[in-house]
């Protein structure tokens, strides 16, 4: 082995091993072959990532390249090159990109410099990966295409790949070859960059090379390729990350802090978070490795999460990866690296047990006062830093929200102030949601991330709600706009902020309350209003609570279209967020004539509120499906609280948004599940629903079928024949009508009759 060999020396035939004290010439008279198990030229390719991988490696070797050609000794050792000799050709398992971009980059100093590619065998390269591939190299060293792209490109160089690929031996369908692609992307930069390198530089000063191993005496040859690309995950020992990381925050002057401390008070305390993250009692000396593993995991996840911070803050991209490139770019700004360092010093300001706890000051899953309802049964970022768990977008911003303030205060206090910062941004979060079907889903997406975090960036951390303020708010800017509003509610008045407080963290608000105007009412008002509301929506079904609202007008909310006509929407058990925080504002006039109501009284009995103020309203329904709906007698239409209204009236009621399910006629859906048991038993149930885009009849046993048209029945498959007083023949549909004042009692008693009906028989 020899540290100091380059690709002309493999090319050239010129590779040596010393066995035992021999030095012992290896045969590659054939050059190099990239074999068909060995992927595409990736390093060319153009997404950012790669791009940035590229640009940073030809800077490196331009660098101590011109600092070579400049008379200084200093060289680039690029690791380890594996490979097996077949037919007096080297294969390489590992440094296939590497040994690529280099030869580009001789390839390219040969040309501008007019040296024979023959004598340095640079026509010895080649790629088996694909044939195109080869073809490609095989054309592009030929004697008599270098010597006419050379007189095509003598006044500019930097055109060199335009010119090759206007030859007229150039394949179009090289175009479409990933390798050709990307060697050609790094043509044209390696012309850009490297115009002021001279290739005898190269040749003669060596001053980019690499270890060469040859791997056939061991008898692994296309199997260790497989091994290697299973060797694990990049920065996944803890000590590697940290000595490459300290490469990378080298220039800074915060770098000696941050290697001081994570070797010193930092990984004090996370070996204290390490023994007391376990449940038990433990004896540390008995697996110290298993505890620093730990140790070390608790650190590198703690470090991931920040930085992760740090690449959204930053706006670097949209789908973070903790790797090289991110950590570069990231870190090359000192202030992140003081950020990072600034967290770290405060998060060790508590043991693991005060952590465990920390949170719980501050969010809550349903109402709880001084805390922040969200919803959900825990949140507690810090443990799932440590156990590497994975965060939801709306736990990623708070957590971002919280890591940004208390940098800003330097402090890791639980403060009103704090509690305040961290309810704006849930409202804020909570308000970036998609109207789908019975919910309102969040939007919440990784694009989003960099303009809700300037958003959280504008936020004070003193008194956020009383120095709130539009202006910096490029995103979104109504939602802060709401939470203004909310704040000229309350103001100085504590009383008053919490009920404001208390009625928004209910699970059907989740902290949107646009749909309600508070500004008129007193603080005892308010009370009232808080305490009916949180009343009615523990105690009261939803099918009455439904019956309530539409007293006061029809809110149902528009949930999507079919070919029934659209789909509208109640409320239901566990979907009212969908209405009450609906943006489209549908249920504002009902709450600011309910919550009039609501403020004078605390409501007890709520069915004999609801039951009078249906009887108040009922009739504003008449002649509606709807009056039905209020009717105590047949609310439980309303137990399928969705429902498609065509431009001819006719409804279907669903109880969940599908025309894959069984759907109904109200009137259907109550003579099926809800008639008196005399009735039901003539009725045939399994086919008196519907199901995709038809409408449902009401079938009796006996074949005759009813559709509800308007405040008619139509009656089919009787014949003409069939008489009785209460139905009327009507020629043009060829069917018999029954006209109701209502569709329910006045078939009740029908019932019986039409099924007795045998064709061709009197009744």
């Amino acid at each position: 082995m020899n540290i100091n060999y380059t690709l002309l020396d493999i090319l050239t035939n010129n590779i040596f091993v010393w066995k035992n004290i021999a030095k012992e010439h290896i045969q590659i008279e054939n050059g190099i072959e990239i074999p068909m198990i060995q992927r595409d030229y990736a390093q060319g390719r153009n997404d950012e990532k790669t791009a940035y991988i590229r640009e940073k490696f030809l800077k490196d070797l331009h660098s101590v390249m011109r600092e070579s050609q400049n008379g200084s000794d200093k060289y680039l050792n690029l690791d380890f090159v594996y490979g097996y000799i077949e037919n007096s050709t080297f294969i390489p398992l590992d440094g296939q990109q590497r040994l690529t971009t280099l030869y580009i980059i001789y390839w390219f100093l040969a040309f501008k410099d007019d040296v024979s590619f023959y004598e340095n065998g640079l026509h010895l390269f080649s790629y088996k990966t694909r044939q195109s591939a080869k073809e490609f190299l095989k054309s592009l060293n030929k004697d008599e295409n270098i010597e006419k792209i050379r007189i095509e490109t003598e006044e500019n160089t930097q055109k060199i790949v335009c010119t090759i690929k206007n030859q007229p031996w150039y394949n179009l369908n090289w175009d479409y070859d990933p390798t050709v692609k990307g060697i050609l992307q790094t043509l044209e930069e390696v012309s850009k960059l490297f115009s002021d390198i001279s290739f005898e530089t190269l040749k003669e000063k060596r001053p980019v090379n690499f270890h060469f191993l040859q791997i056939n005496e061991y008898g692994l040859g296309d199997n260790l390729y497989i091994k290697m690309n299973a060797r694990g995950k990049p920065l996944a020992d803890f000590e590697n990350f940290k000595a490459s990381f300290e490469n990378v925050i080298s220039s800074h002057k915060s770098s000696k802090f941050f290697i001081e401390k994570i070797d010193g008070v930092w990984l004090d305390a996370f070996w204290k978070f390490t023994i007391e993250s376990f449940n038990k009692t433990v004896d540390v000396e008995q697996d110290v490795s298993k505890f620093t593993k730990r140790c070390d995991e608790l650190m590198l996840s703690f470090i991931r999460k920040i930085t992760e911070y740090l690449y959204y803050k930053d706006n670097i991209g949209r789908n973070y990866q903790f790797n090289d490139v991110a950590i570069d770019i990231i870190y090359s700004k000192e202030e992140n690296l003081q950020i990072l360092i600034q967290i770290f010093d405060l998060v060790i300001g508590l043991g693991y047990n005060e952590w465990v706890d920390y949170f719980g000051d501050i969010f809550s899953e349903k109402f709880q006062k001084d805390r922040i309802a969200i919803n959900q049964p825990s949140l507690n970022p810090i443990l799932k830093i440590f156990n590497n768990d994975n965060f939801s977008h709306f736990e990623n911003l708070l957590l971002f929200g919280w890591l940004n303030y208390i940098a800003k205060a330097d402090s890791i206090n639980v403060t009103s102030d704090l509690k305040d910062f961290l309810r704006i941004i849930r409202n804020y979060i909570n308000n970036i949601n998609q109207k789908n079907k019975t919910s309102l889903d969040s939007e919440l997406r990784t694009d989003y991330y960099n303009d809700i975090l300037n958003t959280v960036f504008s936020l004070s951390i003193s008194n956020p709600f009383q120095n709130l303020n539009t202006t910096p708010v490029s995103f979104r800017k109504e939602y802060i706009q709401y939470e203004i509003a909310k704040y000229n509610l309350f103001q100085d008045d504590i009383f008053r902020k919490d009920l404001i407080f208390k009625i928004e963290d209910h699970s059907t608000l989740r902290g949107l309350i646009f749909n309600f105007d508070f500004t008129s009412y007193t603080n005892d008002e308010l009370q009232n209003i808080t305490d009916n509301f949180y009343s009615l929506y523990r105690e009261v079904s939803y099918q009455d609570i439904i019956r309530l609202l539409l007293c006061f007008g029809d809110y149902s909310i528009n949930v999507g279209y079919s070919n029934l006509g659209e789909f509208r929407f109640f409320g239901q058990k566990g979907k009212w967020h969908r209405v009450l925080a609906s943006p489209d504002e549908e249920i504002k006039s009902n709450f600011e004539e309910l919550f009039k109501i609501f403020s004078k009284e605390n409501i007890s009995d709520w069915q004999n509120f609801i039951e009078t103020k249906v009887s108040e309203n009922i009739e504003s329904y008449k002649d509606s499906w709807l009056w039905y709906c209020l009717n105590p007698k047949y609310k439980t239409i309303l137990d399928h609280p969705i429902y498609t209204k065509n431009y001819e009236n006719k409804v279907e009621i669903f109880y969940n948004q599908s025309l894959n399910s069984y759907h109904h006629n109200p009137f259907v859906f109550w003579f099926r599940y809800h008639s008196p048991q005399n009735v039901r038993i003539h009725i045939n149930e399994s086919d008196s629903c519907a199901q995709y885009s038809n409408f449902s009849r009401l079938h009796l046993k006996n074949g005759v079928e009813l559709e509800q048209i308007n405040n008619s029945w139509v009656v089919y498959n009787l014949d003409k024949e069939f008489n009785h007083s209460s139905f009327k023949f009507e020629e043009e549909r060829n069917c018999y009508i029954l006209s109701c004042e209502n569709l329910i009692d006045e078939l009740i008693p029908l019932v019986e009759v039409l099924n007795l009906y045998e064709s061709n028989s009197d009744i």
